[in-house]
């Protein structure tokens, strides 16, 4: 099929994206590989946040009828020192949390990217569709050339090498990374088998050692501390867990001004405000979980993760700074992760 086969549609304000929420939820549905982040309601709720003084550029594209793709795009405008590909870098605003680049930045550069950047998060973009892939990149190739003057460089983070990004980059006419490089920040995923005991079976001999030592480490830690606990807030639960978060947030490393990083990461009012109405949102389907690990009545750790019917995605973790620095959690939350489907 041709690029001219398919029909694609641009939603640019927020009340058009609120008003396409039941098709998109019937197609998200029908793909098998849709992450919670590319969810209506996840995207929604990210340009409800965050979508002052940014371009809404969701593609919505179909074969005759039919809705068989959606490419949730934004087009952000900031002065930076070059239009540079940094890791940390997808929207012009990232570099609010990026100190040693907000020098010498001379120039206005509007990037194409996924609107789902934000500090001190596990997000990426992504395509919804159930159309093969180098064919549905072909269409979205040569809209994206058809709207070149609007958009000066495109960083597209999160897709999968199975969605062939070098496909997209040879059929445009101007390049949608600098240089043509290829991100190589993928997705990351992690299948977790039904029961713990095939969990650790999977494994290697010296990851199932190093892992259950942790466990054994966090145990003796937690015995002599009033033992240690894993608490599920979900449903009408979930605000609990959002200010048990947050205020784990405050003690971890994340907000630690004490060493000079190159990456701040600390929540504003807004991001707290976008995490708790997310999560608010999803816990009335029963799809957000935060998960505490508590030493007596203390709270040491703590995951937050959204769900589909498919997969669990974290989105935020943190620990406790002044835990002992060798004290592994992470093992411990797979186990109740697993335990708890």
């Amino acid at each position: 099929m041709s690029a001219n086969e398919y029909t694609i549609r641009s939603i640019e304000t927020l009340a058009a994206l609120g008003d396409v929420r039941d098709t998109w939820d019937m197609l998200y549905e029908k793909t098998q590989t849709a992450h919670v982040m590319l969810s209506h309601a996840f995207v929604f709720h990210w340009w409800r946040s965050f979508g002052d003084n940014k371009v809404q550029k969701t593609l919505l594209i179909y074969k005759g009828s039919s809705l068989v793709a959606i490419v949730p795009l934004c087009i952000s405008t900031g002065r930076e020192r070059l239009p540079i590909r940094d890791p940390y870098v997808l929207i012009a605003t990232d570099y609010h949390h990026l100190p040693q680049l907000q020098k010498q930045c001379w120039f206005t550069i509007r990037r194409l990217s996924f609107p789902l950047s934000i500090p001190s998060a596990n997000m990426r973009g992504g395509i919804i569709s159930t159309e093969p892939m180098a064919e549905l990149m072909h269409a979205i190739s040569f809209h994206l050339s058809s709207i070149a003057q609007e958009w000066d460089v495109a960083v597209l983070d999160g897709l999968k090498q199975s969605e062939n990004i070098k496909e997209l980059l040879s059929n445009n006419s101007k390049n949608l990374l600098p240089g043509r490089r290829v991100s190589k920040n993928h997705l990351l995923e992690l299948n977790l088998p039904a029961d713990i005991n095939t969990y650790w079976q999977e494994k290697s001999r010296h990851f199932r050692k190093r892992a259950k030592a942790e466990i054994r480490k966090l145990t003796d830690y937690a015995n002599e501390n009033g033992g240690y606990r894993l608490v599920n807030y979900r449903n009408e639960n979930i605000d609990a867990g959002i200010e048990i978060m947050f205020a784990l947030e405050a003690k971890s490393w994340k907000v630690n001004d004490e060493k000079n990083r190159s990456l701040h990461l600390a929540l504003d009012d807004n991001m707290r405000a976008f995490h708790r109405s997310t999560a608010q949102a999803f816990a009335k389907q029963d799809r957000a979980e935060i998960t505490v690990l508590f030493s007596g009545e203390r709270p040491m750790a703590c995951l937050y993760s959204l769900e589909n019917n498919l997969c669990s995605s974290m989105i935020l973790t943190y620990r406790d700074s002044s835990l002992p620095a060798g004290l592994g959690i992470i093992p411990s939350l797979w186990e109740n992760k697993i335990a708890t489907g």
